[in-house]
């Protein structure tokens, strides 16, 4: 991860750079716009790549809200407006795309990983999607050539301000007290991978809201048929109809339409103020 230090005015201050990176790795970012898709976030994120992102964005809503494809006779809606396969980088620019994502809504996908800045990134995201992905986090070291012409004062300043921002950011986007510990605890050589309940999937807060504008049409028992169902991986269950499992996934779909309007008109709305 890799921080903007330009306020300091030393020129040993202003050559600091710190990295927050998944082991050591070259790989170089790219913001990939595709056709009629979602854009993605691919390799190290740098500095420049939420400008980067909005542009592709912007062609993307061009298009409206993405319609449910047909796999056999069943329709499955699109997943992802923004897709991550990162292994971190700038932790200013991760940051500055965590708060977009957060302020539109947006529905994130991971493919195989998001490491490090990446996770900053996401956490702004109040609904992600990734159930392969490896989520990773550890502690921010600086780069060791800076390091050994910098005295222990000036690197307590450094390190002290690095994670008061770190800190203040994590707070603004609601991670759990328990996931910022463990990112600081972590040696900056190895990587902690979050287990799957330590992932945010749904922010729970923005969730009550969506659900005040579209309320939950699944009840009761039905909830539970219907996770019982997507945990079988939408096949058809021994205790339970072919017409019963319609039933409930179209309920559940009438929710997730309405749910996709609402964020999606968000999202359109955020993308607009950001490229003013």
């Amino acid at each position: 991860m890799i921080r903007n230090l330009s306020g300091y005015k030393t020129p040993m201050q202003m050559a600091l750079i710190l990295f927050f990176i998944f082991f050591t790795t070259n790989s170089s970012a790219a913001v990939e716009c595709q056709k009629n898709e979602s854009p993605w976030i691919q390799g190290k994120i740098v500095k420049g790549d939420l400008a980067k992102l909005l542009s592709c964005l912007n062609v993307f809503i061009a298009n409206g809200l993405p319609k449910e494809t047909l796999h056999g006779k069943f329709r499955h809606k699109k997943i992802g407006w923004v897709w991550f396969n990162s292994e971190g980088g700038d932790v200013d620019e991760a940051m500055k795309i965590g708060r977009f994502l957060r302020e539109s809504l947006a529905d994130v996908g991971v493919s195989e990983q998001c490491s490090s800045a990446c996770y900053l990134a996401i956490v702004g995201s109040v609904k992600i999607t990734a159930p392969f992905a490896k989520i990773g986090i550890h502690r921010v070291f600086f780069d060791s050539e800076t390091l050994k012409q910098t005295d222990v004062k000036d690197y307590e300043s450094y390190y002290n301000e690095l994670k008061k921002g770190i800190r203040q950011y994590c707070y603004d986007m609601d991670v759990p007290t328990p996931i910022v510990e463990k990112m600081f605890s972590i040696s900056s050589r190895e990587i902690y991978y979050l287990s799957g309940n330590e992932q945010v999937q749904k922010h729970p807060a923005y969730e009550e809201w969506i659900n005040s504008k579209c309320p939950d049409s699944l009840i009761g028992k039905e909830k539970e048929d219907h996770k019982a169902y997507v945990r079988a991986g939408f096949r058809n269950m021994a205790d339970h109809s072919e017409g019963y499992i319609e039933y409930l996934r179209q309920k559940n779909s009438n929710y997730e339409k309405c749910e996709d309007t609402v964020r999606w008109a968000q999202f359109e709305k955020t993308v607009a103020k950001y490229l003013k």
